[in-house]
């Protein structure tokens, strides 16, 4: 008798201990979908490429975020198009008025350059960084392209008929000329139609003798 209950015990003990068992990993489970699943809806995913292990970035897709726009040209730069007999030292000039900068054109356009060989081609587009102030010139008479070989003597006598006036054409051209004895070929300069009449009024205004 003794022996039945005992054996009816321990399987009451045995039925309690498995049920306990059972609940703990119940409540173990819903805390564990719990602690991750906060209600949100996950349905747009559902198309996404399972990884079984590690991503190669190579040939596995990338997931690009459409609100991340993508990088944009830094608005400090511009794109200067080449026309005929542009030179670097001729767009340093158009653009800052300064014919030195042509090697900050240069090292811009480094890469560019060098896949056309160091030649300016027109319609070319090359990238240049914005002055603080656009260059602007006022400029008098009429353009006279400079070729190679020129200089302010011969020009004034094609001009003039005569090397006399090589002075009028220097301080005509001051914003371009540094030194009358270098002149660059490609560029323009302005000679007034009457240098006498030039020369009176730039004498009237205090400027040296021409």
């Amino acid at each position: 008798m003794k022996i039945h209950i005992f054996l009816i015990l321990a399987l009451y003990l045995v039925t309690l201990s498995a049920c306990s068992m059972r609940g703990k990993n119940e409540t173990t489970s819903a805390n564990h979908v719990r602690a991750y699943d906060h209600g949100e809806d996950f349905s747009e995913y559902d198309d996404v490429i399972e990884h079984k292990g590690p991503i190669d970035p190579l040939t596995d897709p990338v997931i690009v975020d459409e609100k991340m726009s993508p990088p944009v040209e830094d608005e400090k730069y511009g794109l200067y198009q080449v026309q005929e007999n542009d030179t670097l030292m001729l767009i340093s000039w158009k653009l800052y008025g300064d014919i030195h900068r042509w090697r900050e054109l240069e090292k811009l356009n480094g890469e560019d350059l060098l896949q056309s060989s160091g030649q300016l081609h027109i319609g070319m587009n090359i990238r240049y960084k914005y002055p603080k102030e656009e260059f602007k010139i006022h400029v008098e008479g009429e353009p006279y392209l400079i070729v190679r070989g020129d200089t302010l003597k011969g020009i004034s006598d094609k001009v003039y008929e005569t090397t006399h006036y090589w002075g009028v054409l220097f301080h005509n051209n001051r914003h371009l000329i540094r030194d009358p004895n270098l002149i660059y070929a490609g560029f323009t300069i302005y000679y007034p139609s009457d240098p006498k009449q030039y020369q009176k009024r730039s004498l009237a205004s205090g400027k040296a003798s021409l």
